[in-house]
């Protein structure tokens, strides 16, 4: 529904600027007017979206000058004074789309972890703060949990690295399977791992938690690997302090879960 309310108002940008070029005839030019709405729709919502702008901007603008020069223009005029338009209408779509086409892939590099697909800490400590001040807000259940892998470095030293990044990728890929899309996962470096969750109580976050290093575990025994993890958490509700300090305590609760197993 959103979409087709941007593609209308866009279709009436054009045909608002066509009137306003109407109105101020054929004395004072305002084409570059026609461009503002392509750039918006296509910039802004789908491909096909901003095509189709461009295309009504193309027959809108051939049409006033159709209009004002008082059907004097020939028809192959006509025809050919559109396909221009249209071809450098739909080029200037392209490249908005592509523009932001762009912006979106370096933004998802700039808060993505390039080895295992999850969120990096930056982005973590961006989109986990926006989620901590909603959930105080809304007065929902929030938690920062951290994980810390067993035994990862004996991978890497008797595989390699190439294979604790399998084992890195491996984690990741169960834990965002057993995650919903609203929390947020990240992996802030070497074998640690932090998420946030909001909106459920304890109880279910340690099934969700427990899910995770279970379903791990049982996949690095699959692979032949004693390698499993532990987790912590601490409950960011009403909290004061700042996330960084809430990531240090559920890391200081994943150590004392860690010292209890090895006990």
């Amino acid at each position: 529904m959103k979409k087709i309310i941007i593609v209308i108002l866009g279709l009436l940008s054009v045909i608002l600027v066509g009137t306003l070029d109407i109105y101020l005839g054929a004395y004072i030019s305002i084409y570059l007017l026609y461009v503002f709405p392509i750039v918006l729709i296509s910039y802004f919502s789908e491909k096909y979206s901003g095509l189709l702008v461009a295309i009504s901007s193309a027959v809108m603008w051939t049409f006033v000058d159709w209009y004002l020069s008082k059907n004097l223009y020939h028809a192959s005029s006509v025809a050919i004074e559109f396909f221009s338009r249209m071809v450098i209408f739909l080029v200037i779509s392209i490249m908005a789309y592509q523009s932001r086409r762009n912006n979106d892939q370096l933004k998802r590099m700039a808060y993505t972890d390039q080895k295992t697909g999850a969120y990096n800490y930056r982005a973590f400590l961006d989109l986990a703060a926006r989620a901590l001040s909603f959930a105080n807000r809304q007065s929902l259940q929030v938690y920062i949990a951290y994980f810390d892998m067993d035994k990862f470095k004996k991978v890497n030293d008797t595989y390699g690295h190439s294979r604790g990044d399998e084992v890195l990728v491996a984690f990741s890929q169960i834990a965002l399977d057993q995650i919903r899309a609203s929390d947020i996962f990240a992996r802030i470096g070497g074998d640690e791992f932090v998420l946030c969750v909001s909106g459920i109580n304890e109880m279910d976050l340690n099934v969700v938690l427990g899910r995770i290093a279970q379903k791990f575990k049982d996949e690095m025994l699959r692979q032949g690997l004693e390698v499993s993890v532990t987790f912590g958490y601490t409950n960011g509700l009403n909290r004061n302090e700042d996330l960084e300090a809430l990531i240090h305590e559920a890391d200081v609760s994943m150590y004392q879960h860690k010292d209890s197993k090895r006990a």
